[in-house]
């Protein structure tokens, strides 16, 4: 799978902005397979996944080295081997669904030409994945709450 590769490049130091955002994808749709019952992603997992992509996306484009972390690379093998797992047991209709929400997050793989420069369409994908984590924790919030208080008295 190309997530596959991606960790792998990202590994040797030969990732590029692709590369992160390929990762990226890969954890938004292992949210959303994990919301329909396959897989467990807890939250702070998400969180420190995401925060170490968006660390390397940063760093590769300030620096040029578009790599992981010892820590970021390990995150990111769980986050490969959990979509794995998912895609092993998760229905076909559940993979689409979630492919199919993804794309609503405008996170193509192309990328666009300004002034004949070539400049990755990643990080705009990758703000809109963060922007959609904090719908996602804000969600869960609420149904927490939700959880809470039907767990009231019922006088």
């Amino acid at each position: 799978m190309l997530y596959h590769l991606a960790l792998d490049a990202l590994r040797m130091y030969r990732g590029t902005a692709y590369t992160v955002r390929i990762l990226a994808q890969t954890l938004i749709r292992a949210t959303f397979i994990a919301d329909a019952g396959y897989g467990a992603l807890a939250q702070e997992q998400f969180q420190a996944t995401e925060a170490a992509l968006v660390f390397a996306f940063d760093h590769g484009s300030e620096t040029g080295d578009w790599c992981l972390d010892a820590d970021a690379f390990c995150l990111c093998a769980a986050l490969v081997t959990l979509h794995d797992q998912q895609l092993r047991s998760a229905p076909v209709s559940v993979v689409a669904k979630a492919n199919d929400r993804l794309a609503l997050f405008g996170t193509d793989n192309r990328e666009s030409r300004v002034a004949g420069e070539r400049k990755p369409a990643a990080k705009a994908g990758l703000v809109r994945e963060v922007e959609w984590r904090a719908r996602f924790a804000v969600r869960h919030q609420r149904g927490d709450e939700e959880q809470v208080a039907g767990q009231g008295s019922h006088d």
